[in-house]
């Protein structure tokens, strides 16, 4: 006995193929997605903490800006701190021989100086000295509001101020406008510029 096989038995059969393959690929492209969506996330995680490390960092400097301006009202209302956070005071030379960024000394306009100076390099003097000046191998200057005598004694002297006494220097001696000197000069050389006031004894040329 034959039996006649139902026509639709095969449409069926090829639907649940076509079933089963639509939902592989509906799995695969789900998977895909969720990949995807997992990537971007992860990289949109990346920018934020970046964000988040110029954020912190912004914030730190702003934490030491208004650490710096704190400190600097407080100084300000406090002297005892501002003396305990300024760094200590360089030492200073003695007032009546400070030495200059010129590689010299300088007697300043407000010193008045009594004795003996022995200088071993130039010398300067902007205020008043009362004693033996002795720079033999050094230029000793004199500035317009400065005095000096009773002795000195120098390779070189240019002169603004007032001198007074015995003046010895082995090479020129320049007196530039202002300048006022009684006593005895002994110079190899003399300059003298208009206006200058000289009154004594003055031997110009080979040092004895």
């Amino acid at each position: 006995m034959t039996v006649a096989r139902r026509p639709f038995q095969g449409d069926i059969m090829g639907t649940v193929n076509w079933l089963i393959l639509l939902a592989t690929v509906a799995g695969v492209m789900i998977v895909i997605d969720g990949l995807r969506r997992a990537h971007r996330d992860h990289g949109a995680g990346g920018q934020s903490a970046g964000l988040v490390k110029v954020h912190d960092g912004e914030e730190a400097r702003a934490q030491k800006e208004t650490h710096a301006r704190t400190t600097l009202v407080n100084t300000a209302r406090n002297p005892v701190m501002s003396e305990a956070v300024s760094p200590p005071p360089e030492s200073t030379p003695a007032p009546s021989r400070q030495r200059s960024d010129h590689g010299c000394s300088l007697i300043g306009a407000t010193l008045h100086v009594r004795g003996r100076i022995e200088a071993d390099e130039p010398l300067i003097v902007a205020g008043r000295v009362e004693g033996d000046i002795h720079a033999k191998h050094h230029c000793v200057t004199l500035l317009a509001a400065g005095r000096i005598g009773p002795s000195v004694k120098s390779q070189r002297l240019i002169a603004s101020g007032t001198l007074c006494g015995d003046i010895v220097t082995s090479e020129c001696a320049p007196f530039h406008w202002g300048a006022s000197f009684s006593g005895q000069l002994n110079a190899a050389r003399l300059a003298c510029d208009e206006g200058v006031q000289l009154n004594g004894r003055c031997h110009i040329g080979t040092m004895p």
